[in-house]
């Protein structure tokens, strides 16, 4: 019975010291749980990395798809300015060919000394007619090529789309990981050195990535666009979605067209000179005017700067100078109703 007594009494005096002092439980699970936050880190700020990385490749290929449809985009410009100009030349000849009419060989005929004078000033005045139409002809012949060309734009256009989204589930990715990691440091009281690398590096390639595109594909300014109205900024009737502040500006107005095409502007967009755009030296670039002349009107977006002449106050694009009718004279004075949006 002693013996048994003696052996309890040593079992309990030896209990204290198998258990871990309270201070010293915590303490441990205070350090499993910072090398469990440590691990959780490393493996998310480790995820991100990777990530970046592959979205340093994805936005490669997304400036080399940028690149091509803005290739094909100024094929398709070219192309069209091509067209335009040969259908301008195929007027110009039949009006010639209208005004002179037969009477202007009878008169040939009549004045002429002999046969080879006159068949001389026939040759004259039918290379005066009719020069270049011949190339003008094949020229717009060649609407089945402009077709293509348009094809080509839309699927590397798509393309593009493609691998913005692709982009843009990234972007989700990596920032998840990054918060996740940051929360993670912080509740465990580490130092966010590795974190914050890691989000300024993909920082960086966001940067880089966005910069090419706007640089190479040209910002979107479909939506601006839109502000033109359903007929694209013809007529004098202001969009439901602008408004005329009251204010206006006269002067000379010039245009540029197609030598200018694919050519970024101020904004950063390509010009198109189909769309009704237009440069003004100090006007706020994304805002729209109304210019008036001789009866017509078109709304405009100005996107760019210039025109380059002490005396010019607009440079307006091809397709809304020819809509208002100074095409052929390449300037005029106009008057610009200052509008902005509602």
């Amino acid at each position: 019975m002693r013996k048994i007594a003696l052996a309890l009494a040593a079992a309990s005096l030896a209990l204290p010291a198998l258990a871990a002092p309270p201070k010293q439980r915590d303490v441990e699970r205070a350090r499993q749980a910072r090398d469990q936050a440590q691990a959780t880190v490393r493996a998310l700020t480790a995820e991100a990395a990777a990530l970046t990385e592959r979205f340093h490749e994805l936005g490669a290929r997304a400036d080399r798809a940028a690149a091509r449809v803005v290739d094909a985009y100024r094929a398709e410009l070219e192309l069209e300015g091509q067209m335009a100009e040969a259908r301008t030349t195929l007027n110009e000849r039949a009006s010639a060919a209208y005004r002179i009419g037969p009477a202007a060989m009878v008169s040939v005929f009549l004045g002429s000394d002999s046969p080879a004078d006159f068949l001389a000033s026939q040759e004259l005045i039918e290379h005066a007619i009719y020069g270049d139409i011949r190339e003008a002809t094949e020229i717009l012949e060649r609407s089945e090529e402009a077709t293509a060309r348009r094809a080509q734009v839309e699927r590397e256009r798509q393309k593009l789309l493609l691998r913005h989204r692709q982009l843009q589930e990234l972007r989700a990715q990596i920032e998840d990981r990054l918060v996740r990691a940051e929360s993670a440091a912080k509740a465990a009281g580490l130092r966010l050195a590795a974190v914050q690398e890691a989000r300024k590096r993909f920082l960086a390639e966001q940067q880089a990535q966005e910069e090419a595109v706007r640089l190479i594909g040209g910002v979107d300014q479909s939506e601006l666009l839109k502000l033109l109205g359903p007929n694209g900024g013809r007529g004098c009737e202001i969009p439901p979605r602008l408004r005329n502040t009251g204010r206006t500006i006269s002067g000379t107005a010039s245009w540029y067209g197609w030598d200018f095409a694919g050519r970024p502007t101020a904004t950063g967009a390509t010009y198109d000179p189909r769309l009704f755009t237009a440069a003004h030296k100090t006007l706020p670039l994304n805002s729209f005017i109304r210019v008036r002349w001789n009866g017509r009107c078109a709304i405009l977006l100005v996107n760019d700067r210039g025109p380059f002449h002490d005396d010019w106050i607009l440079d307006l694009s091809q397709a809304a100078a020819r809509y208002l009718g100074y095409e052929r004279s390449g300037t005029a004075e106009v008057t610009a109703d200052l509008l902005a949006r509602r």
